[in-house]
């Protein structure tokens, strides 16, 4: 089976978010959902982090209201703890001088950037590339009775 790995580049740098191995990836989302996805959707309308899930850019976003649910769900302890799983479970790797690619650690954040708003957008990309197909899941939960093809 071969790792699937997005390119990007946050902040002027050059990383590759790696997705994680399926049961890895169920239990991620499953803690995710649990820590973040419930106090932000308790504190958001659904609509609001939908649109912002999407990135569309033709949906309005109420970014106050999104602040608002990050605020009520995310402290500084938990922001860290989930940056530290991310990459520690290695789902973001960068090349070094030498050619050698290498999961990027939490003890080099601060050699990569001076903006803390990379460091979340890096984390953003990281969690959405591994969260990919969930929102299909859910949707079959939701529909009738009909048969679908699953998998």
């Amino acid at each position: 089976m071969t790792t699937e790995i997005k390119h990007i580049i946050v902040g002027g740098n050059e990383f590759d978010i790696v997705k994680i191995d399926a049961w890895r990836r169920l239990t991620f989302v499953a803690d995710l959902q649990k820590e973040f996805l419930l106090p932000l959707l308790k504190s958001t309308e659904g609509s609001e982090l939908q649109s912002l899930l999407e990135e569309s850019a033709e949906k309005k976003i109420d970014m106050m209201t999104i602040l608002s649910g990050f605020s009520n769900a995310i402290d500084g302890k938990t922001l860290e703890k989930w940056t530290k799983r991310i990459l520690s479970d290695g789902l973001v790797t960068y090349t070094r001088p030498d050619q050698q690619r290498v999961k990027l650690g939490f003890s080099e954040i601060n050699k990569f950037f001076a903006n803390p708003t990379d460091i979340i957008l890096l984390i953003k990309e990281a969690i959405m590339f591994n969260v990919e197909g969930f929102a299909d899941l859910m949707k079959t939960f939701a529909a009738s009775g009909d048969k679908k093809t699953l998998g």
